[in-house]
């Protein structure tokens, strides 16, 4: 009787030695994927681990962010519970109906509308400018370099072209400024001037002569919110060279 009770005690002992030889540490991924492992290191974000059987002891290393939990071989047990962020960028508006402040100073309503295309890279733009005194203003007085610092001298003008973004040229807000340059053709009706008469004057508003320019523009977008924008920049004349040389202030509104 006392043999079979030394042998059960020697049983029991031996079980529980090759259970505490066997036991491991247990790696539950987020893909379901279970690794029986020996962690040596956990830092907190990265667990260093041997794999058992490896008589090359070689060290390997996992990222927190592809595990659900982990099991030491103690039984203590680490889980690491799924943190939603959303992978969707702000996402900013690809119409704007803009007003021009420089301009409506000088009497001159100045309204565009701006699309942008679906990659964000560039823009297309449509405008219009009218004159409401043009009896009042300055008349076409040839393409001198820096002779025009407004359009004053047009009854009004019609105007198309494109901008392109070199920065964040994609619809994902990534600050609350864009920077855009372009070029456009600028098609309206100027004052002509009167030479023969003395001194000049200038003929009615149904003698007006075709004016058309080559423009280039350097501007850029400031960001309030969602919906309301501050534009400002520079915009000059190709051709003729330099003659108008603006500044461009307005209000725009995103949709």
């Amino acid at each position: 009787m006392k043999i079979i009770q030394i042998i059960s005690v020697l049983f029991c002992y031996f079980f529980f030695i090759s259970g505490q030889l066997c036991s491991q540490d247990i790696l539950y991924k987020k893909d379901s994927t279970i690794v029986k492992v020996n962690i040596t290191d956990f830092n907190g974000k990265t667990v260093t681990y041997q794999t058992p059987g490896d008589s090359l002891r070689r060290t390997h290393y996992i990222s927190k962010s592809v595990l659900d939990s982990l099991t030491y071989q103690n039984g203590k047990s680490l889980s690491f519970p799924f943190q939603y962020k959303d992978p969707v960028p702000h996402i900013i508006k690809r119409n704007y109906f803009s007003v021009d402040i420089f301009n409506l100073a000088f009497k001159n309503p100045n309204i565009w509308y701006e699309r942008i295309s679906e990659s964000g890279r560039r823009n297309f733009v449509a405008e219009l400018l009218i004159n409401f005194k043009p009896e009042e203003s300055a008349g076409w007085n040839g393409n001198n370099p820096l002779h025009y610092f407004n359009f004053t001298s047009y009854y009004f003008f019609t105007r198309v072209g494109i901008n392109f973004y070199p920065f964040n040229y994609s619809l994902a807000k990534t600050g609350d400024i864009r920077i855009f340059n372009g070029l456009s053709v600028l098609l309206g009706s100027c004052r002509k001037i009167h030479r023969e008469a003395s001194p000049y004057s200038y003929y009615p508003v149904s003698a007006a002569s075709f004016a058309a320019s080559l423009m280039y523009n350097l501007s850029c977008r400031i960001y309030f919110d969602n919906h309301l924008q501050i534009k400002g920049g520079l915009e000059t004349s190709l051709l003729p060279m330099f003659t108008y040389i603006c500044p461009e202030i307005g209000i725009s509104i995103g949709f």
